[in-house]
């Protein structure tokens, strides 16, 4: 009875090191060269400068899915529902500088300076209507763009 289960236990244990080869003490070039490596990458991921970000979305309800883009040069900002597929509902926006222009079915502002700070609300009615829930999503959206450029967000 003892030399079964003594039995099973190495059995258990070889079993253990072939499924998980890193846990076996048996150690080779491969694994040392390994090691050295993982060393050196990771002294330079400290030495790495790491840039700012060029945008910070400040406030966004969690439901709502939006992409952010610079597109150029420039000094514009745009916003569009699928890329301009749709055109916006009803929003009320509130930006730092810039001036108010609307392309096709897109919207936004031109000769802004950055850091441009734009926030984005709906009418006090936007739940009026069941079947577009849009407007309730971008409500309450705030954004800061820090880095120049023609930047589109779409949601």
């Amino acid at each position: 009875m003892k030399t079964q289960t003594t039995f099973l236990r190495i059995m258990l244990a070889l079993s253990i090191m072939l499924a998980f080869p890193a846990c076996s003490v048996h150690k080779d070039q491969h694994s040392e060269k390994k090691i050295q490596d993982d060393k050196f990458y990771s002294a330079n991921e400290a030495d790495e400068v790491k840039e700012p970000a060029p945008y910070k979305v400040i406030r966004s309800t969690a439901t709502v899915k939006y992409t952010i883009r610079k597109i150029g040069t420039g000094n514009s900002v745009l916003f569009s529902v699928n890329n301009g597929l749709r055109y916006l509902p009803e929003i009320v926006y509130t930006q730092n500088n810039g001036f108010f222009y609307r392309s096709g079915k897109k919207e936004g502002f031109q000769d802004v300076s950055f850091p441009f700070k734009c926030s984005l609300n709906c009418p006090v009615n936007y739940m009026v209507n069941a079947f577009e829930p849009l407007p309730a999503l971008i409500n309450d959206f705030e954004i800061e763009i820090y880095e120049p450029g023609n930047w589109e967000i779409s949601f």
